[in-house]
């Protein structure tokens, strides 16, 4: 099924979810071809806060929606990359 549309959202450590809204396409050739990088909204600083991170992948047909999480993470806090 084609993708309709890619909701971000932002968990914090004390579980409260948020959609983030308005976040930059940062390339837009890529996106259109299905690969999407984001930069934080306007406002919300240079780079993304550290945090979990899930992407719901809605399709176009109305089927159920795929689901992405990343867990963000400074390197020199925690030693070493790390992805969860």
């Amino acid at each position: 099924a084609e993708l309709a549309r890619v909701v971000l959202w932002q968990i914090d450590d004390d579980g409260a979810v948020r959609e983030i809204r308005n976040a930059s396409v940062v390339d837009r050739p890529l996106y259109l071809a299905g690969e999407a990088y984001w930069a934080p909204p306007d406002g919300e600083g240079a780079t993304w806060p550290v945090g979990r991170y899930i992407f719901e992948i809605q399709p176009n047909d109305g089927g159920p929606s795929r689901w992405m999480g990343v867990e963000y993470t400074h390197v020199a806090e925690a030693g070493t990359a790390q992805l969860r």
